[in-house]
Formats: structure tokens, sequence, C-alpha cells
């Protein structure tokens, strides 16, 4: 991103006075460099904050309670640490499973890899009028329920508002879907 000496300045005082997040002082120093293309995105992952916390903090109007610590652990590597994110969505406009999808997203980009449900969760966070414009998978966090079948986080809007929900793996998504991925 390139920058004036001006506008340095100018962000250098806001930055001071306002103390605000990453995302928030990348959009102050430069709003028009904030997404390149419409699937590209910013934001933070505060994993000082518990699950819960997290959930919260995203804002649902409904969230699946099948979604617990045990079942979708943070990674305890990453606790209490702040993580400056870049995400792509990708999208494939057909119906299609979640292995097949997985594998066109790294064929067609292998700097991004899945994004977990606590990325899932800041980028719902930050981009909260995304999900009403179509359902955003994270195939990086999966919950094994048996040994056939397991579940992956989604967030869309429906009856209740923002949820969160589950929805199983081994199914097929819809062609509105996209998925969440980050660079690694």
């Amino acid at each position: 991103m390139n920058i004036t000496a001006r506008e340095e300045s100018k962000a250098s005082e806001l930055i001071e006075e306002k103390k605000p997040t990453f995302v928030e002082g990348v959009k102050i120093i430069k709003p028009s460099d904030i997404t390149q293309g419409e699937e590209d995105f910013l934001f933070t992952v505060d994993y000082s904050q518990t699950l819960k916390e997290m959930i919260k903090a995203a804002g649902f109007d409904w969230v699946d309670e099948a979604i617990t610590q045990k079942r979708f652990p943070l990674p305890n590597e990453l606790f209490g640490k702040k993580l400056n994110l870049r995400a792509k969505l990708f999208h494939f406009d057909d119906y299609i499973g979640s292995e097949r999808a997985i594998a066109k997203i790294k064929k067609a980009d292998h700097r991004f890899k899945l994004a977990t449900l606590a990325e899932q969760l800041a980028f719902a966070k930050e981009y909260r009028e995304l999900q009403k414009e179509f359902p955003i998978i994270s195939l990086g966090s999966k919950w094994k329920v048996t040994r056939h079948s397991s579940r992956v986080t989604a967030i869309d809007f429906g009856p209740n508002g923002r949820e969160l929900a589950t929805s199983s793996f081994e199914g097929i998504w819809l062609p509105s879907c996209r998925f969440l991925t980050v660079f690694k």
C-alpha cells in the first residue's frame, strides 16, 4: 500500500487518538485499499477470547447449540494472541461437495488455507452484513459426529436473522455458498 507523507501523518494522529483495531487502522490510512476485489478481506482474530466470547462478539441472532469448545476447540498454541489475517471467499456457482470444494480451492490458489471456526467468527464480526447476501462456509474446523458423519460451521441469514449453524460435511452445498479461506 502506497501512502503519502501527509496521509501517514494524519493516520498517525488518528491512530493515537482513537486506538483502532488493525482493520480500522488500515481503513483510516487508506480506505480505498481495504478490499482488492470483492473477495479480499482483512480482519483480526483475538485468541485471548473464549469461543463463547467470540460468538457473542460476532453478534449472531441465533447460534446452533452444538457449537461448543469441546466440539470445535480453539488452538492452544494461539491462546492470548491477536492475528491479523487476509481472507478470500471462493465461489463455485454450482452444487458441490466439501471434498470437491477443498480440491478446487487448493488447485485455484495454494496460498490460502481453509478457515477455522475462530477465523470465521472474527470475519463475521467484521463483515456482519455479508452473510445476508450468501451463506459462508468454514471447512477448516470439523466436528466428527460419528465414524461416517462430520459437521462444519456455516454463517447465514435465515428466519432467525444472522445465524451460526453446523452443516453436514458430507452433504452438497448450494450454488450460492461461499467458502472462507485465509492467507497462510
